[in-house]
């Protein structure tokens, strides 16, 4: 997926329906105070030009869940294009069927998981 310059990729406090790593481009990340209620912004951050892993909830969601997008993660911080953003997307129901065929390899100690909580992957 491509974003120009002030998408959107993901808004805080909506579901999460993708995970995504950022393969060319810079976004900023943020989060509002008190969940956005105050309409203030918290720390906005650049984020390095690639290899930024967003919605990694999404694979424990998809390890659990057995409905079709019920129970979706909600995000935590909102994620906006930079400048022109290449993503690698995989859509929540896309992750959820790949979970569901291949169960092993979707546990606590697997090579997945490692590489996702170091956000790092080959």
């Amino acid at each position: 997926m491509i974003y120009s310059r002030g998408c959107y990729i993901i808004r805080e406090g909506e579901p999460l329906d993708m995970m995504f790593f950022v393969t060319r481009g810079s976004v900023l990340t943020y989060a509002t105070n008190n969940g956005g209620s105050n309409g203030s912004s918290g720390t906005i951050q650049l984020e390095k030009e690639k290899d930024g892993l967003y919605g990694k909830e999404l694979l424990t969601w998809a390890e659990g869940c057995s409905s079709k997008l019920s129970n979706l993660p909600i995000s935590t911080i909102t994620v906006k294009s930079h400048n022109k953003v290449e993503v690698f997307a995989l859509l929540a129901t896309d992750l959820q069927r790949v979970v569901s065929n291949f169960p092993s390899q979707f546990n606590m100690g697997n090579i997945l998981n490692i590489a996702v909580d170091n956000e790092m992957v080959n």
